[in-house]
């Protein structure tokens, strides 16, 4: 749902290859909007914004892990296709399935993750994603995060009733993602002295950073201490948002 006229450096130099046929002969968009840089596509299939999952990553200013995570909220404004024989609401993934469909492209509809179940919807997808997340990241899974208790599944969906089942089905969920309801817990949290390995009044090393090339953007993220040249890049002179606020 990027809108590169808007949002890049001098993103209105593009606009005379958008609106030029004999350039970009087919402008197709995927979007929640009619925006600066789709109102030029040929065809704008809608997307959506808070009918849909998100999985926001990671934040370069954030020097520890995070995963903010949205789910379905509202009823979608689009109506429903059929992708697979089952009917998904309109929307960027329906439309990769629709594609992989038409095409027959291995590893989507039925068996499309082998032994661990299908990709013919959307929440296929996604409620694994969430189960990856909520697996934590030591083998045991001693610090997996729980599941959601009756009054936590309760409340989640009773504020969820009004989303007609091709988007939200509670049991649909429940299949998809086994025995777990994690995907019910409002949020998961670690302990705060976890944070760091060492803290002295010098250094400070996140015991949940980021890889290498996770954290390109911020060398606070990664395990090495620096990612740039000593003094920096010759183009580029500037400080990070730690020196800058002392």
């Amino acid at each position: 749902m990027g809108s590169p006229v808007y949002s890049l450096p001098a993103g209105n130099t593009n606009i005379p290859v958008l609106a030029d046929p004999t350039k970009l002969p087919l402008f197709i968009a995927i979007d929640a909007f009619i925006g600066e840089t789709s109102m030029y596509a040929d065809y704008i299939f809608p997307d959506q914004y808070l009918e849909r999952w998100e999985f926001q990553g990671s934040h370069p200013n954030v020097p520890h892990k995070i995963q903010p995570v949205r789910n379905p909220a509202i009823d979608p404004l689009v109506p429903d296709v059929t992708v697979f024989g089952r009917p998904t609401a309109m929307s960027l993934e329906a439309l990769l399935l629709g594609v992989a469909e038409r095409l027959k492209l291995p590893g989507f509809g039925p068996g499309g993750f082998g032994d661990y179940g299908d990709l013919s919807h959307p929440d296929e997808l996604y409620l694994k994603m969430v189960a990856n997340l909520a697996s934590g990241e030591k083998e045991d899974g001693s610090d997996s995060v729980p599941d959601a208790d009756a009054d936590e599944l309760r409340l989640f969906t009773e504020a969820r009733k009004h989303i007609r089942p091709s988007v939200f089905d509670i049991d649909r969920w429940k299949t998809i993602a086994g025995i777990s309801a994690s995907f019910a817990r409002r949020e998961s949290f670690a302990p705060t002295d976890a944070a760091t390995l060492c803290t002295t009044s010098s250094t400070r090393t996140p015991s949940r950073s980021w890889r290498r090339s996770s954290a390109a953007a911020d060398h606070r993220r990664s395990t090495r201490r620096r990612l740039a040249p000593p003094d920096g890049y010759p183009s580029c002179r500037c400080r990070s948002a730690r020196d800058a606020i002392r």
